[in-house]
């Protein structure tokens, strides 16, 4: 049975084996994810970032979501990351995860979900997963990360701008 509760720095170590343990990541990336990781964890920035961890008694730690809110934005957040080890897939602890963060977000009074995926081939599962999930395709940026690979921007609305809203003026 796998459980998702927030991140604890304990979890730490086992997240950078779970990246390294990853062969669509390259080093810059595992890189960044460490230090947002660092940030969630020590809070190292003035970023808003949080990481939802999931564990099963079996393997402990299999996966997490690492995701923050938009700077310059009331309502919008974006997902770093949903990660699972490799042993774990198609076992629906993605969709765990999502769930768990979308639950989050709506405490936390969000609005919108954006992610942003590479066109990248090793980023294909991903894109599938979150236009499997009723992310919608709002843009992509041409040769972004280098010639002939694209930045695709997905988003979510996570709860009515107005119901929201007008919690938020009173």
């Amino acid at each position: 049975m796998v459980k998702i509760k927030k991140m604890k720095a304990a979890d730490r170590d086992a997240m950078y084996q779970l990246l390294q343990q990853n062969d669509a990541l390259t080093a810059k990336e595992i890189e960044l994810e460490i230090s947002r990781i660092d940030s969630a964890l020590f809070k190292t920035t003035k970023d808003k970032i949080w990481v939802q961890v999931a564990h099963s008694a079996e393997l402990n730690l299999v996966g997490y979501g690492m995701y923050g809110v938009e700077p310059m934005t009331r309502r919008t957040f974006q997902i770093y990351r949903i990660l699972i080890s490799p042993l774990c897939k198609n076992q629906g602890i993605e969709e765990m995860i999502l769930s768990s963060i979308e639950e989050d977000i709506r405490k936390k009074q969000g609005q919108l979900l954006i992610t942003q995926v590479s066109s990248a081939s090793r980023y294909k599962s991903m894109r599938k997963f979150f236009l499997a999930h009723n992310f919608s395709l709002k843009s992509q940026i041409k040769n972004y990360y280098e010639n002939g690979v694209d930045q695709i921007f997905y988003t979510k609305v996570i709860t009515d701008f107005h119901h929201t809203m007008d919690e938020y003026i009173r």
